[in-house]
């Protein structure tokens, strides 16, 4: 089987994201309810990574038609993906960019806009070799697949 970040050239998986965009404007005048806003975020996805299976029962609480086996399972997968940091992975912005101006998507000058100044915990190390992460990640969630449990991967910096 083929990867189309492989077929890409992208170097290694780029997963998608959760995003959240605000205007020039808006940012201009309120940054300190942005910072607010990010903090809470972080503060849930704390939560959420601390406590996934109570987390999940006050999710499908508030979603009650996605209590089903199906997307726990999902749930339960994706638990290793996500970010404890919230930060933008600066390697993955610009392998993304690059592949949209291969493309000619983007134009040659095209400069990514995305910040991470308004997160106020410390911004984690990338990893060293994405390759071997990607190759640690696919072992490990064959593992959760087969425990059917809540774990994260420990990846080397």
């Amino acid at each position: 089987m083929l990867r189309i970040d492989k077929l890409a050239c992208l170097g290694c998986c780029c997963f998608c994201t959760v995003l959240y965009i605000c205007n020039d404007e808006f940012l201009k005048k309120n940054p300190e309810k942005v910072k607010k806003f990010l903090k809470a975020l972080k503060k849930s996805t704390d939560y959420m990574l601390n406590n996934p299976v109570e987390a999940w029962k006050e999710y499908v609480d508030f979603k009650p038609q996605l209590d089903t086996d199906l997307s726990y399972k999902q749930y339960q997968r994706c638990y290793a993906y996500f970010s404890s940091s919230l930060y933008n992975v600066h390697r993955d912005w610009k392998k993304v960019t690059g592949y949209g101006k291969r493309l000619n998507i983007l134009p040659p000058d095209y400069v990514s806009n995305y910040t991470n100044e308004y997160l106020s915990w410390p911004e984690p190390e990338e990893v060293s070799d994405p390759l071997e992460a990607q190759r640690l990640m696919a072992l490990h969630q064959e593992k959760c697949r087969k425990e059917h449990t809540f774990k994260r991967l420990a990846l080397p910096a």
